[in-house]
C-alpha cells in the first residue's frame, strides 16, 4: 500500500514551503526583556508585507486566507488584520509566516502608559527604575545596566500603597514632625499617628498602651515620645519606603501612600537590645504589620529573637538586613538576619547591574532577597552637627578647656583621657566643651562614646550650663562601675537629651570625673563628641536629601513591596507574603551563589504572583531540518507562552518565539541538520512571564540533500488546490512526505525534483477555479489513501475483483 501511496505522491505531491508546517521562526532578540512583553488584542494580527507587494496584493491575499483587513497602519505599509471566526493566534501567525511575500507578522499588542510620579529627583531613584542614567553622587557617578530594578513603574500601574498598612521604621528615628516647615515635607503626610491618642501634650496614657502622649511613635533610646531623627539613617530608610508619591517635590517611596510608624532604637551611635526589643513589642501591640530592621549585631539573643517571634506570631512581616561586612552570615552569623524565623525575611544588597554590592553580606541559608542598596537616593532630616570632635592629635582640640583638683585630661591614642596612669584620691578635675550656639534648633542632642573602669565610690558625671558657672549634673549620665570585661574595656555609645535647652544662645558641657577612692588602675576615656540639632524650619539650605549605600538601604526596598502587597490583598499572611516576594524575583547569575531565592526583588512580579510554570517539556525532532515541542499548560489564564531555544544546555536562551495561549505544543522549523538544540518555555500573562521550565534538548538528523526542503516560491499544487496551506489536506499529505519519502533516497529525490517542478503548476492552477475543483477532486483519493491506507487497500482489491469478475464474464 505504500508503495501505491508513493506512487501517487509522485504524480501529484503538493507539500507546502516547510516554514508554513513548522509553526514559524525565531528572532534573534538577545537584549529583549521578558517583563516588557506586552499584552494583545485577541484575534488580531499587524502584518507586514515586503515593499514590492503593491496595496492591492495585499488585500487580495488577507481575503485569500479569510481574514479581514481593519485598515493599513499610516504609511508603513503594515496591516491590521483581525484573523478569521475561531482562529487562534499561534495558527493565525503561522498562516502568514509562511508566505514569502511577508516580511513580519506579530500579534497586536497592547502599550500601557506606566505610571511614574512627578516627583523632582525621581530620576535619581535608579532602585526603582534603572534606564541606565547616570546618578549625580559624586563619589559613586555611575550609569548602570538598564532594567537592573525592582519594576516600580509597573508595579504602580497596579497597586501605590494605602494609608491602612502601617510599616514600622525601627531606626534612628525618623523627621516625623508635623507642623508646618519643621517635619519632612516628603514623609509628613505618611506618618503614623496614633488614634487613641486624643491630645499630643496632655501629659496622660489617652489609649492606656503605657505610653504617654506617643502620638507619632516612640523614642525607645531616650524614653521620649520624640522620635525624631537626628542621625539620618532612619529618615533614609523611611523615605525609601514611603515618600509621599508625585506630590512635585523631592523624591517618591515603593509606596505612594502608606503610614510610616517612627520607632526610635538606634541612637547618635548604636542601640541596644533592651530597646529593641521593647519597641517591636510597641510595633505589635499598636497595629504594624511590618517592621524595618536595617540594623544588626553579632550577638545570638534569645529575648530578641523571642520578641521577633512573638511578632511574626501575631501575623507581622519582619524584613531584616544581612549586614555590611562582605561575609557569609550562614558560617559567621549577624543578627538577626541569620535566624531563621518564617515571619522574617533577609535582604542583601545588590547594585546597578544586578550583581551583589562588595561590601554585602550573604548566605545560602539565611539571606532570601537582594534588593538595591548602593548609592540610594532618600529623605535625610536637615540635621545642624554644632560640635563634633573625634580627639586626634596629642593636646585639647580648640575650645576645649579643663580645670579641677588633680587635673590630668590630656588628648593621646585618639581618645580623651582622664590620665595617662590613672587618677588619685581626691581628683575632682573636668574637661569643658567651647560654648554651643543652639539659636533657632530644635531636638537638640549630645552623642558620645565612654569607657571606664572605676573604683568603688568613684564618678563621672555629664554636666551643663548657660554660663559657664552654675552648672547641672544629668543625673541619667552619672556613671560608675565598669565597662571592662575579659580584661577589655569597651568603649559604648551614650545619648543625652538637650531639647531643655533648644534654643539657648550658649550651652556648655562638662565631663566631671570625682574619685574619693584611690586607684591605679583606674581610668575613664570618651571619643566622638557631638552635638546635633535640627532647625525649626526646614526651608533653609540644608539638605534634605542623600545618597547612602548598606544593606540598610535594600532592607527598606523590600519592606516596602511587601507593604505594597499588603495593599493590595489585606487576606495575605506574613508567610504568604515572604514567599511571593522570595517566588518572584528576578533570577540573576550575580545572585544565584549568594542568596537563596538566587534573585532581585521585582514588585510587578510580586503584585501579579508568581505564574505557572509550565511542565513536562519534552523535544522531538521530526525530519532533519525541525524539533517538535510539547509541555503541560499549568496556568489556564495564560495569554500566551514564550520558547526559549539555545545551542548548549545552560544558554544563553537568546532565541525566542512567542505563541498564543492555550497552546501545548510548537514545531520549530527555522534549524540546521545534524545539530543539538535545547528548548525552555515560560508561561506568559500580559507582560509578565514565569521561570522557565525544565530544559529539553533534542538533535536533528543530518541534512539528507541540501536546500531539499527549501523554496523561494510562496504556494504548492495542495495550497493551491484547497485554498490554505492549513487546510486537513495538506496536513496530511506534509505528514507523509516527512515520514515516508523523507526517510529514504529515492522518496528525498522524488520530493527534491517535485520542488523543481511544481511552483508554475501551482501558480496555474490557484488562477483557474475549475482547475482548482478538477485538482481538488483528484487529491481527494490520494489524500484518503494516505490517510486510510487499509481502508485504500480494501478499495483496490475490491476494485481489481469487480475487474476480474467482469473480465471473465466477458469471456464467457
Amino acid at each position: 500500500m505504500k508503495g501505491l501511496a508513493v506512487l501517487l505522491m509522485m504524480v501529484l505531491f503538493l507539500v507546502p514551503f516547510h516554514t508554513v508546517l513548522a509553526g514559524g521562526t525565531f528572532s534573534n532578540i538577545q537584549s529583549r526583556s521578558v517583563q516588557n512583553l506586552p499584552a494583545y488584542i485577541p484575534g488580531e494580527v499587524l502584518v507586514k508585507y515586503r515593499s514590492t507587494v503593491p496595496s492591492g496584493a495585499r488585500t487580495a491575499h488577507i481575503m485569500q486566507v479569510g481574514a479581514t483587513g481593519i485598515k493599513t497602519v499610516g504609511q508603513t505599509g503594515i496591516e491590521r488584520v483581525k484573523l478569521p471566526e475561531g482562529m487562534t493566534l499561534e495558527n493565525g501567525l503561522k498562516l502568514f509566516e509562511q508566505d514569502s511575500r511577508v516580511e513580519q507578522v506579530a500579534p497586536n499588542g497592547i502599550r500601557r502608559p506606566y505610571a511614574t510620579p512627578n516627583d523632582e529627583y525621581y530620576g535619581q531613584l535608579w532602585g526603582l527604575n534603572n534606564t541606565g542614567q547616570k546618578i549625580n553622587n559624586p563619589e559613586y557617578p555611575y550609569a548602570g545596566t538598564a532594567g537592573a530594578d525592582m519594576k516600580m513603574p509597573a508595579a504602580w500601574d497596579l497597586q501605590k500603597g494605602s494609608n491602612s498598612v502601617v510599616v514600622a521604621v525601627l531606626d534612628t528615628g525618623v523627621d516625623y514632625r508635623q507642623t508646618p516647615g519643621r517635619g519632612h515635607p516628603d514623609l509628613q503626610a505618611n506618618i503614623w499617628k496614633n488614634p487613641g491618642e486624643t491630645s499630643c501634650t496632655n501629659g496622660i496614657d489617652d489609649d492606656g498602651n503605657g505610653y504617654i502622649d506617643d502620638c507619632y511613635g516612640w523614642d525607645f533610646v531616650l524614653d521620649t515620645n520624640d522620635p525624631a531623627d537626628c542621625g539620618g539613617h532612619g529618615t533614609h530608610v523611611a523615605g525609601t519606603i514611603g515618600a509621599v508619591g508625585n506630590n512635585g517635590i523631592g523624591i517618591t517611596g515603593v509606596n505612594w501612600n502608606v503610614r510610616i510608624m517612627p520607632l526610635r532604637g538606634l541612637g547618635l551611635g548604636d542601640g541596644n537590645d533592651a530597646d529593641m526589643i521593647e519597641a517591636i513589642d510597641y510595633a505589635r501591640r499598636n497595629g504594624a504589620r511590618i517592621i524595618n530592621a536595617s540594623w544588626g549585631g553579632p550577638v545570638d539573643s534569645g529575648p530578641l529573637k523571642s520578641a521577633i517571634e512573638a511578632f511574626t506570631a501575631a501575623g507581622g512581616l519582619f524584613v531584616a538586613a544581612a549586614g555590611n561586612d562582605g561575609v557569609d552570615i550562614d558560617s559567621a552569623p549577624q543578627y538577626p538576619g541569620a535566624w531563621q524565623i518564617d515571619g522574617m525575611i533577609t535582604v542583601a544588597a545588590s547594585d546597578q547591574d544586578d550583581g551583589l554590592a562588595s561590601f554585602s553580606n550573604y548566605g545560602l541559608t539565611s539571606v532570601h532577597v537582594a534588593a538595591p542598596g548602593v548609592s540610594i537616593y532618600s529623605t535625610v532630616p536637615p540635621t545642624d552637627p554644632k560640635l563634633i570632635t573625634d580627639f586626634e592629635g596629642t593636646t585639647l582640640p580648640a575650645g576645649w578647656s579643663s580645670g579641677g583638683a588633680d587635673n590630668r585630661w590630656t588628648v593621646a591614642d585618639s581618645l580623651l583621657l582622664d590620665s595617662l596612669s590613672g587618677h588619685a584620691t581626691g581628683t575632682n578635675s573636668w574637661v569643658t566643651t567651647p560654648g554651643v550656639d543652639l539659636s533657632g534648633l530644635t531636638g537638640c542632642r549630645a552623642g558620645y562614646e565612654i569607657r571606664y573602669d572605676l573604683a568603688s565610690g568613684d564618678n563621672v558625671y555629664l554636666r551643663v550650663s548657660k554660663d559657664k558657672n552654675d552648672w547641672t549634673a544629668l543625673p541619667a549620665k552619672t556613671y560608675s562601675g565598669s565597662t571592662c570585661s575579659g580584661g577589655v574595656c569597651h568603649l559604648v555609645s551614650e545619648e543625652v537629651d538637650l531639647s531643655a535647652y533648644d534654643g539657648a544662645p550658649q550651652l556648655y558641657l562638662r565631663l566631671h570625673l570625682a574619685a574619693s577612692h584611690s586607684s591605679a588602675k583606674a581610668t575613664v576615656a570618651f571619643d566622638n563628641f557631638e552635638v546635633i540639632c535640627a532647625p525649626k524650619d526646614h526651608s533653609g539650605a540644608l539638605p534634605l536629601y542623600a545618597y547612602y549605600d548598606g544593606t540598610s538601604m535594600a532592607t527598606p526596598h523590600v519592606a516596602g513591596v511587601a507593604a505594597l502587597l499588603k495593599a493590595a490583598d489585606a487576606g495575605l499572611t506574613n508567610v504568604q507574603i515572604k514567599q511571593r516576594l522570595v517566588d518572584t524575583v528576578d533570577t540573576k547569575s550575580g545572585l544565584l551563589a549568594f542568596v537563596s531565592s538566587g534573585g532581585r526583588i521585582n514588585a510587578r512580579m510580586a503584585l501579579v504572583g508568581p505564574l505557572a510554570v509550565p511542565a513536562n517539556l519534552a523535544a522531538k525532532h521530526g525530519s532533519n531540518r525541525h524539533i517538535d515541542l510539547s509541555w503541560t499548560d499549568t496556568a489556564g489564564n495564560e495569554t500566551g507562552f514564550l520558547i526559549e531555544r539555545a545551542l548548549a544546555p545552560g544558554g544563553p536562551f537568546d532565541y525566542q518565539k512567542e505563541v498564543g495561549p492555550d497552546t501545548t505544543t510548537f514545531t520549530d522549523g527555522d534549524l540546521k541538520g545534524g545539530t543539538a538544540y535545547y528548548y525552555r518555555v515560560k508561561t506568559v500573562i500580559g507582560d509578565l512571564a514565569s521561570r522557565p521550565s525544565n530544559v529539553a534538548s533534542d538533535t536533528t538528523a543530518p541534512d539528507p540533500t541540501r536546500n531539499l526542503e527549501t523554496s523561494g516560491h510562496g504556494c504548492f499544487i495542495a495550497t493551491a488546490a484547497f485554498g490554505s496551506p492549513l487546510a486537513n489536506e495538506v496536513l496530511v499529505l506534509r505528514n507523509f512526505r516527512d515520514a515516508h519519502l523523507l526517510t529514504n533516497t529515492v522518496g528525498r529525490r522524488l520530493v527534491l525534483l517535485y520542488y523543481r517542478l511544481s511552483p508554475p503548476v501551482a501558480d496555474y492552477i490557484s488562477r483557474h477555479d475549475t482547475l482548482r475543483a478538477a485538482t481538488r477532486t483528484a487529491l481527494i483519493p490520494v489524500v484518503y489513501s494516505v490517510k486510510y491506507p487499509a481502508g485504500a487497500v480494501f478499495l483496490l482489491l475490491f476494485a481489481a475483483g469487480m475487474g476480474i469478475s467482469v473480465f471473465v464474464r466477458s469471456r464467457h
